[in-house]
This record gives C-alpha cells, structure tokens and sequence, in this order.
C-alpha cells in the first residue's frame, strides 16, 4: 500500500497538533516527577507526550538514574542508567534500555544497550516526493556492549559487538520493498564485532555546557559469527561545546559520518532526517550506504529576567543543519546537499540532572515545515 497521508494530511495533522499544543504542554508542567536524590545520587522518573511528524502523538515514559560513586568527584562522568519507552496513535512501539557505568576507579567504562522496536517506516527511491513512498513495518531487536579502557584522561578505548535482528512483516505484494534488490531489505541480522575509541571531556552528559565528545566505530559484520551478509562499517560522531556566558548561552557543533562497504544489509544504511539528525525533513528521508550529516546549536535563555523558578527551567535554541547520501562513497561530496533551519523552546523537567522537554519548528530545503516536540536534546 502506498503512504496513507500525503502533504496535505500531514498540514492537517500538524493544525491539529497546534489546536492541542496549550493543552498537552499544561499537561506537562502539572506531571509531578518522580525526583529522589541522595547526597551524589539522582533519579529522575517521568511519563512525557511527544509529536514527530512520523508518529503523530507518542506517550511514554522515562526513567533516568544517575550515580556518582565517592571515588569520583562531581567532574567526572557519572554512571547512567536510562530506561525509555512509548506507543504511539500510529500503533507504533519502542523499548529501550542503557547503561553506561564505570569500573575499577573509572579506568574500566563499559557502555550496554538493548532495544525493541515495530515501528511503521517508508520506503523511498530516487525521485519521489514525501507524500508518494511505501509504507511497511518492520519489526527489529538489537543489543550492542561496547567494553572500553582508559588509555589517557578522557580517553576510552576497546572491543565492541553490534547484533540486530530485523523483519518486515507487512509491506505491499509486488510493491517496491518486495522488488527491491538491496541486500536484507526484507530481513537480515547483523552480528559485527568491532573496536570503539571515545574522547569526552563533556562537563555533563545530558546537557553539556563545555568540552568535546568523539566516537569513532569500526564494524565487520560477518557470515562468521551470525550474519546474513559481510559487510564493514566506519563511522566518526562527534560534538562540541563552548560556554559563552555563565553557562547560559551554549553553541554546540555536531557532525557524523558513516562510510561502508560490502553487501550492505538495507536496516545498516545510514539515513538523514528525523529529530536527531537534519531536523526538518521525515526520519531517514534519504538513506544510503554512506552519508555525512553536520548542524550547530545556539542554546540561551528565554527571557533575560528569569528570576523565578519556572522562568529559570525555560530556554530557547536557533539551529541549523545539512547532510547528504550516497552509495558511492567517492560521489557523496558531490550528492544533493538537503538543509534545515529551525528555533525551539525547551523545558527543564528536572532541576538537578537538566533533562529538557523540547519543542521545535523548522523548514527544509524544499520548503516544507515541521513540528518536532521531544524529551531531550538532539544532540
């Protein structure tokens, strides 16, 4: 079946998704958190509603519990535990869990996390617009560990293991997904161990003010451990961020890049679009076997005279993005560039540990707008 709500009914949607933004933002602000804190402990439990224009309405919940051992001080990177999960008006659900803590002094950092999703996904070739991909849903679960050592100060580095399993359960007889030639389009599972080497000299994980985070990940997928396919993936994430004034106005830079060769299963193509990377245009609008991505951030307060607790938890960002695909590598400097532009608001839902509650309006390249409400950063 082709996509059931074209440009016009997505306008539509996004009227009514204005109609009732008062209302769920109230809803919001009344939600009491869950907030217990120790002397170097923190949990931070809430039920949040969400709006990206792949989902419609999302409701869920998150749990976040941060620990600071008394062998860290308060400037080192705490341990982390995230449990988040939603449904949304689509019949779409998602289930993930993280865990990102340090061992032996802080010289051991092992980073687990685990994933389910069914979630309804558009398939695109060249040439079509938002409103003519086909629709299919396809099913998956993935688990990955990655087991780092200090080498210096900041940084991390050891083996990691990536698996997923992947199914597409419905999707149109004869259409384009069941004619498509690409690699694992229908089904595939990735078994790939790799190495991870990290930098972060981040001041916070969740809403950093100063300092450099940088990832770079290799993966060899492969028939020999599990596989459907043999493939190699290459990839460098990385961000940054500078405190103009009193950790009130925050510029942030981000960027990735993925590079992969082989027979690349179609779930392992790298895609642009979505709320994290080139917001602006629908999750993994363009998708490819290699692509780059970069946008910056200007985070600063709401109103300047902030001088009551509800005053002090609003803020405003103005962001800005671009990125593009490719199969070839050797073509992706050269590929269509896709741009978007944007401004927000954000929300501190709590007080200790800054996890913001985010509302977003951009306009791409092709001129299309979107409405992105969230809980957490982008990047």
């Amino acid at each position: 079946m082709y996509r059931p709500t074209g440009r016009s009914m997505q306008e539509s949607q996004t009227m009514r998704f204005f109609r009732r933004i008062m209302f769920v933002i109230i809803a919001i602000l009344i939600i009491t958190n869950i907030s217990a804190q120790e002397d170097r402990d923190s949990l931070v439990a809430l039920p949040f509603v969400a709006y990206i224009p792949d989902t419609s309405l999302m409701i869920g919940a998150t749990a976040v519990y941060v620990v600071r051992p008394e062998d860290r001080t308060e400037a080192d990177i705490p341990d982390t535990y995230q449990v988040v999960g939603f449904y949304t008006l689509k019949k779409q659900i998602q289930f993930a869990f993280i865990a990102s803590n340090f061992l032996s002094h802080g010289f051991v950092n092992n980073v687990f996390t685990t994933s389910f999703s069914k979630f309804n996904s558009v398939y695109y070739i060249d040439g079509m617009s938002d409103d003519q991909g086909e629709d299919y849903i396809p099913i998956s679960y993935s688990f990955e560990d990655k087991f780092r050592l200090r080498l210096l100060r900041y940084v991390y580095a050891g083996p990691m293991f990536h698996y997923k399993s992947y199914r597409v359960d419905e999707y149109e007889e004869n259409g384009y997904v069941d004619n498509s030639t690409i690699y694992g389009v229908k089904k595939s599972r990735v078994s790939a161990p790799g190495i991870n080497v990290v930098f972060d000299n981040r001041d916070d994980t969740f809403y950093p003010t100063r300092g450099i985070f940088t990832e770079i990940i290799y993966l060899q997928n492969s028939e020999v451990v599990g596989a459907t396919e043999n493939s190699q993936c290459f990839e460098i994430n990385a961000a940054t961020f500078f405190n103009l004034y009193s950790k009130r106005y925050i510029l942030g830079f981000h960027g990735r890049s993925v590079i992969q060769g082989g027979d690349v299963p179609y779930d392992m193509y790298a895609g642009i679009g979505g709320d994290k990377i080139l917001r602006g245009y629908l999750n993994d609008r363009y998708k490819g076997r290699n692509m780059y991505a970069l946008q910056t951030e200007l985070r600063f307060p709401f109103f300047f005279w902030d001088n009551t607790r509800f005053l002090k938890r609003l803020s405003a960002v103005v962001f800005v993005g671009a990125g593009s695909v490719s199969n070839d590598v050797t073509k992706l400097t050269t590929t269509k560039l896709h741009y978007a532009a944007g401004a927000g608001l954000r929300f501190a839902l709590s007080d200790r540990e800054k996890i913001n509650l985010r509302l977003d309006f951009t306009r791409n390249r092709e001129g299309n707008s979107e409405v992105y409400f969230q809980i957490m950063e982008a990047f």
